[in-house]
């Protein structure tokens, strides 16, 4: 079951959860923390969603069915139908900033699916990364996406101009999951590993780790953020 909520602030008032055992997707009101309506229905075994940046649809990885769902939020009913991907799209879908494109995780085919949100319709062919693909996470300037391969421990980087792998796969320890882009200082936050990027090779020397903006993030932001980071910066 993962739980999505739309970023644009005025529809984020409901949040959309996959129910894998009844491969439906339900919606909740955050006001209320009451389901409204009925289940959506959509593949077998919704494991995940993802919402467009401005708040209109949410995309469902159905990793039984191999196929993402696409639903409308004005009307909360799926559109058009299922969006056929790789073997076992789990855990990982994110949209580009833009809203342009969604990136889908195919765990057991071990490749990335691209959806044109324009059309709903796969772009190209799926792009090889890693064994045991997983997690996925885009830049904020939509550049690069970041993809977790639990199996070969190591992370793929696809250039999102052209979807093909950037390099080598970047090592990350034992069993990679999930992710995030943290864009103040550049870097892939991956489970136990911090992976930089353009700002040297240990995290706690770089500015923004030694001197912290109060101003903007209180008095207490150093201390609070060493302790967050403790095991990421070891």
């Amino acid at each position: 079951m993962l739980l999505c909520l739309p970023a644009a602030p005025a529809l984020g008032r409901s949040a959309y959860v996959a129910l894998a055992g009844s491969s439906a997707v339900a919606v909740i009101d955050t006001a209320t923390n009451q389901t409204v309506g009925a289940p959506i229905a959509v593949g077998t075994q919704p494991v995940a969603v993802a919402i467009t940046p401005d708040g209109k649809r949410a995309y469902v990885n159905n990793s039984l069915s191999n196929d993402v769902s696409v639903i409308d939020i004005a009307t909360n009913q799926t559109v058009g139908g299922p969006i056929l991907v790789g073997s076992s799209p789990f855990f990982g879908i994110a949209i580009t900033p833009d809203g342009a494109r969604a990136y889908v995780v195919n765990n057991l085919s071990n490749d990335v699916s691209v959806i044109d949100t324009a059309t709903n319709q796969t772009v190209g062919a799926p792009i090889a990364v890693g064994t045991g693909a997983g997690a996925i996470a885009i830049t904020p300037d939509g550049k690069r996406a970041y993809v977790t391969n639990h199996d070969s421990n190591d992370i793929s980087v696809i250039d999102t101009a052209t979807n093909q792998t950037v390099g080598a796969p970047i090592p990350a320890g034992s069993g990679p999951g999930g992710h995030c882009y943290h864009p103040r200082r550049q870097a892939c936050l991956c489970g136990r590993q911090h992976l930089q990027r353009r700002l040297g090779t240990r995290h706690r020397d770089q500015p923004d780790c030694r001197g912290a903006d109060s101003r903007r993030y209180g008095p207490d932001w150093r201390r609070d953020h060493r302790r967050r980071q403790a095991r990421l910066c070891r």
